[in-house]
């Protein structure tokens, strides 16, 4: 529904308004009498139009309203589109379509409404943003009319790319990745093998707890944390909040994740900064500058960078980062960011960065089954005789996660989705372990 009418009874206004409303003023707006789905032309056609969007600005595309050939208007009421194909709706055979039949892969969101009660038909409604990963070419097979070729959008039609298009899509691919690039360096992160990796004024304040038998328990800067880095590779038509909503939004007694949905993700105090929201825990019993459990730091661009410690120090030679923590706060990170970017309408793929600080000669406790150190928390230590150490100054793992990816982590559940299983693995491997154990059994 657009409002409360049914959906054939809304007006040519309350239609353009909503749809100004989903994909901004500027972006191309396309109509289609219905979306045909009998033949190998029909699925090509499907995958010529929204990636032709994709290579060029991107827009929407609404299959079930019939458009003026003159004015280029939408004809009201809709006509509608079947709901159904075969046994799979609407949304599901076109997303397939599309998965199947577009390299690069796409990235791209889809929606039906209802067109009234007692029909069989609907309005479907799938966008796309102007892609990072551009150009994408038509590679379905069973209509050479389309195969193997890429596509842009002019004035009213999807038209073959010329070929210095072509070239212009792939630089643009280029800036956008310098620009990610340039926005690590920025935070502290280009470089892994830097004295200074991931120094930012965020980290800096991470404390974590020392202990000597003149002064007892305190506070010190910490010397190995993680972090979590998560950039948009396009942030263009963004529906930026109101600062007041997005903080209320980020209420860090509603916001909680798998695999520990009793506990909060956001840290205790919501901020404002120049582009957005600081979210920090601090330690209230100490005044020096390391007073930080963590901090998670949220872009009106999509971008998410959340800094703790989950690591411990005991004498000179035991160092250890704690498995089961940074896996936990990995996967309720993914669910977060996906949040932020169904919120903030993000199609592009975000870069992950996972960042562990100051990692040579330490253990990765909690991933291998014959160890018992599985939580600093109940005082349990490992052997670290014949524990593998991390030969690493530091540590740095990046993935491109894609809107498919981001789907897959929510709807996984309690169930480790295999995004997270991955990284975990990648953590293991650089502190030399063959055989990693996701979580303890408890979790």
């Amino acid at each position: 529904m657009l409002d409360n009418r049914p959906l054939a009874e809304q007006t040519y206004a309350d239609l353009e308004a909503f749809l100004r409303q989903q994909i901004g003023e500027n972006l191309t707006l396309d109509y289609k009498r219905e979306l045909s789905t009998s033949s190998d032309r029909d699925r090509a056609e499907l995958c010529k139009d929204v990636s032709a969007l994709a290579n060029s600005q991107g827009g929407m595309i609404l299959y079930g309203v019939d458009e003026d050939s003159t004015e280029r208007t939408p004809q009201l009421p809709p006509f509608g589109t079947s709901r159904m194909v075969g046994r799979q709706s609407v949304e599901e055979w076109a997303s397939q379509v599309l998965r199947d039949g577009v390299q690069s892969p796409l990235d791209f969101e889809m929606e039906t409404f209802d067109y009234g009660s007692g029909t069989d038909r609907c309005l479907l409604v799938v966008r796309t943003n102007a892609s990072p990963s551009a150009p994408h070419m038509v590679t379905l097979r069973g209509d050479n009319r389309y195969y193997g070729r890429f596509y842009r959008r002019s004035n009213y039609e999807s038209r073959i790319a010329e070929e210095y298009e072509v070239r212009e899509m792939l630089e643009r691919a280029r800036r956008l990745y310098l620009g990610i690039e340039d926005e690590l360096a920025r935070r502290g992160y280009s470089d892994p093998y830097s004295s200074d990796f991931g120094d930012n004024p965020y980290s800096r304040r991470l404390a974590t707890r020392a202990a000597s038998p003149d002064s007892g328990p305190r506070r010190v800067p910490a010397q190995m944390w993680a972090s979590f880095v998560l950039l948009p590779t396009a942030s263009g038509n963004i529906k930026r909040p109101d600062r007041s909503e997005w903080s209320s939004w980020l209420n860090p007694n509603t916001r909680t994740y798998h695999p520990e949905m009793g506990g909060l993700f956001v840290p205790q105090l919501v901020r404002p900064t120049l582009g957005g929201m600081a979210c920090v825990t601090p330690h209230y019993s100490e005044g020096a500058a390391a007073d930080l459990k963590e901090y998670l730091l949220v872009g009106f661009d999509g971008s998410v960078e959340l800094g703790f410690c989950p690591a411990t120090i005991r004498g000179e030679s035991q160092r250890a980062f704690w498995g089961g923590q940074l896996v936990r706060r990995l996967w309720q990170t993914l669910h977060f960011v996906s949040d932020v970017r169904s919120r903030l309408g993000i199609l592009a793929p975000h870069l992950l960065a996972v960042n562990l600080r100051n990692t040579e000669g330490a253990v990765l406790a909690g991933f291998a089954s014959t160890w018992s150190g599985q939580d600093p928390t109940v005082g349990i230590w490992v052997d670290f005789e014949d524990a593998p150490k991390c030969l690493e100054p530091n540590i740095q793992i990046r993935r491109e996660f894609t809107a498919q990816d981001f789907e897959e982590v929510a709807r996984a559940g309690a169930t480790p989705p295999r995004q997270v299983r991955e990284l975990a693995d990648d953590v293991c491997s650089a502190f030399g372990i063959e055989n990693p154990v996701l979580l303890n059994e408890s979790s």
